[in-house]
């Protein structure tokens, strides 16, 4: 038989304070779940400030994916198309009231035509919904917080070439139309700018840029294409 020793005092004593750390306290879980209160707290802060700018981006990307498709309808199909801005923003500070669409029309002729149809061409059954792009609130698209500024040019017309027909004032100084995108959240919230721009040359080539970035498609007098995915204000006036 092995002998049995008693624990001295002092092993008793640690033994009891091992045993007394052995799991946590009610005050140090308290302490870990504020901290982990507090971060998600800002980072869910942080991220509503991002999701708006990444609306945006995806708004002009949608844009400028219409635009380029446009142009490629009328050149495949030989007649005129046509991307309308229907509403915009004319009070970009005021409130969290997004505004902006447009549509994509199909003309009747290569060049001068006197019938427009919204896409897909009317078959009887197709609705309108393909060429009709809303991102108000409530809208079909809804981007919350995007909003489309009034632009300089309602109208850019492709012909059946794919060069837009505009009249030489609808241009700028470096050849283009250019629509702007921008952040409402940012502006209003943040009073920060911010904004992503779609701009289309005379040639019918576009590009996408926004603050600090580089453009994105072809810029003008080259070819190729760029593919994506995808009121309290003034409208259009027909």
């Amino acid at each position: 038989m092995v002998a049995q020793f008693p624990l001295a005092p002092t092993s008793r004593g640690a033994l009891r304070r091992v045993r007394a750390r052995a799991g946590a306290t009610l005050v140090e879980i308290a302490i870990v779940v504020a901290i982990f209160g507090i971060m998600s707290a800002l980072a869910a802060q942080a991220m509503s400030g991002m999701v708006p700018s990444w609306r945006t981006k995806q708004a002009a990307q949608e844009f400028m994916a219409n635009v380029q498709k446009a142009r490629d309808l009328a050149i495949s199909e030989g007649v005129e198309y046509r991307v309308r801005v229907a509403t915009w923003d004319s009070d970009p500070s005021g409130g969290d009231q997004n505004i902006g669409s447009y549509y994509i029309e199909r003309g009747d002729r290569t060049s001068g035509s006197t019938s427009w149809d919204i896409l897909p061409i009317d078959d009887g059954v197709s609705d309108d919904g393909e060429g009709t792009i809303d991102f108000t609130r409530d809208a079909p698209n809804e981007l919350p917080w995007v909003s489309l500024s009034q632009p300089d040019v309602t109208t850019i017309t492709f012909d059946g070439r794919g060069f837009l027909e505009n009249g030489p004032g609808d241009f700028d100084s470096m050849g283009m139309v250019t629509f702007n995108f921008f952040d409402k959240h940012a502006l209003v919230v943040e009073a920060r700018d911010s904004a992503w721009k779609v701009s289309v040359s005379r040639a019918g080539f576009s590009r996408m840029y926004g603050a600090q970035t580089t453009p994105v498609g072809s810029p003008p007098g080259t070819s190729g294409t760029t593919s994506y995915a995808t009121t309290s204000g003034g409208g259009y006036n027909p």
